[in-house]
């Protein structure tokens, strides 16, 4: 039966909505109709959610090696997308078009729809966003001094790091450009619209999101210290500790305080880092993208 014979059928002919009711031939007609149309579909923009309930029941239609691979994205948060030649998502912002070795696209647009979020943009003022890889301590060296050289004056930035030992990401977001104050002096910063972030186990379901608390210093710039949230005594998140590299014992810093609303990390105190990477955020409008 040909695609216009399937489609064109009475209501009464077709296979009910209720998939539960479906015989084996309903399932064999149906996937006979939407075989070129399948591969096609960007799964990747599907909710966990909605596949479970909307598409799950369909399953028989894709083909076996997409299913799984399928499977692969929404089990495996480490899982790329286009490692299994799933589409990206429409527009910027995928972690197919993001330079990422730590985040895949879940993380990725969860970042972008809190930055969203702070900026206050209604659905029809949501731009596009595109994250510029600027800075990975195992490609530019995990000093302050190297992130300073790729990160500052570069706007508004994301940073993304993985706990030394675990597969746990911390990260934070500063609207304002990253400074290297001279003689080492520490420059505490107001900034409304930052936020830090964690995912425990890599995993965008337990992510933690913690925004600045009313008018308090947002980001503290330093020049021999990496990204640092909260002030240079609070420190809700806070690299560099001591001048150290990231990735040395001790290196970094992460507690609850009094500038951000929750504590994104169970661990408190002191851990290295075993990736570091840092990306500009270009927005639409930006001559730049």
């Amino acid at each position: 039966m040909g695609q216009d014979d399937f489609l064109g059928q009475s209501p009464t002919a077709r296979p009910r909505s209720d998939s539960t009711s479906w015989t084996k031939e309903d399932f064999v007609k149906l996937k006979d109709v939407v075989k070129e149309l399948v591969p096609l579909i960007r799964f990747v923009s599907i909710s966990s959610a909605d596949f479970c309930y909307k598409v799950m029941p369909y399953k028989r239609i894709i083909p076996k090696d997409l299913f799984k691979k399928i499977m692969y994205f929404y089990l495996d948060p480490n899982y790329m997308a286009e490692s299994g030649k799933l589409l990206c998502p429409r527009g910027r912002g995928s972690s197919c078009e993001v330079n990422s070795t730590l985040m895949n696209d879940q993380h990725i647009q969860w970042i972008l729809k809190q930055i969203s979020k702070v900026s206050q943009e209604s659905a029809e003022q949501k731009p596009d966003y595109k994250l510029e890889l600027l800075y990975r301590g195992t490609r530019d060296g995990f000093t302050p001094a190297d992130f300073h050289k790729h990160c500052d004056n570069k706007g508004a930035t994301v940073a993304v790091m993985k706990v030394a030992g675990t597969t746990d990401l911390l990260g934070g977001y500063s609207p304002i450009s990253w400074t290297s104050p001279l003689n080492d002096k520490f420059v505490m910063v107001k900034s409304n619209k930052s936020f830090i972030f964690s995912f425990k186990n890599s995993s965008v379901d337990d992510a933690i999101f913690s925004t600045v608390v009313g008018s308090n210093t947002g980001v503290c710039h330093w020049a021999s210290r990496g990204v640092s949230f909260g002030t240079a005594f609070t420190r809700s998140l806070h690299t560099g500790n001591g001048g150290h590299s990231f990735n040395a014992k001790a290196s970094c810093y992460c507690q609850n305080s009094k500038d951000y609303s929750t504590a994104i990390y169970s661990t408190y105190g002191l851990f290295a880092v075993d990736e570091y990477e840092v990306f500009q955020v270009l927005f639409e409008s930006d001559p730049h993208v």
